[in-house]
């Protein structure tokens, strides 16, 4: 059997393509995993510490206080993401699906004060909703990441 210089050209070709897609991927997760998910993390953490805060809080005042200081974190963090800017359509879904997640957790928020404000508890029934929602796709934020890291073996290093 002959194989032709044009056969075996197109299939290197086609190989090659393939092989460099499958890089890109994995390139463009590994500085995204480097780069901006110590800093989804770090403000993970201290979105964390405000929300410990705001259930302590002692009175209305203070939690709607410490909600507007939360927001402000939120707002900022939310920045930070959509500064990060990857390569490839995949890794790109997957930053708008945390720069979403973050939005709506910030509307939520928000709708939160303006129930409290209002004295509406099916206002803040929605608004508890839309932060229970928020979380839930923050979970699956980090599983798609782990899932994704896993499929194109990126392994970051504590």
């Amino acid at each position: 059997m002959k194989i032709s210089a044009l056969s075996l050209f197109v299939g290197a070709t086609l190989l090659l393509t393939s092989t460099l897609g499958c890089d890109a991927i994995k390139g463009d997760l590994s500085t995204y995993s480097k780069t901006a998910v110590p800093v989804y993390n770090t403000y993970s953490e201290k979105f964390g510490a405000k929300m410990d805060e705001g259930s302590k809080a002692t009175s209305q005042k203070e939690y709607v206080a410490v909600t507007k200081d939360t927001i402000t974190l939120l707002d900022e963090f939310r920045g930070k993401m959509e500064a990060v800017k990857p390569e490839t359509k995949e890794v790109q879904d997957l930053n708008q699906s945390c720069v979403t997640n973050l939005t709506n957790l910030e509307d939520g928020l928000k709708q939160l004060l303006d129930a409290l404000d209002k004295h509406d508890q099916a206002l803040a029934k929605a608004a508890q909703v839309k932060i229970s929602d928020a979380a839930k796709a923050d979970e699956k934020f980090r599983a798609d990441l782990t899932a994704m890291e896993d499929k194109h073996h990126v392994q970051v290093k504590p």
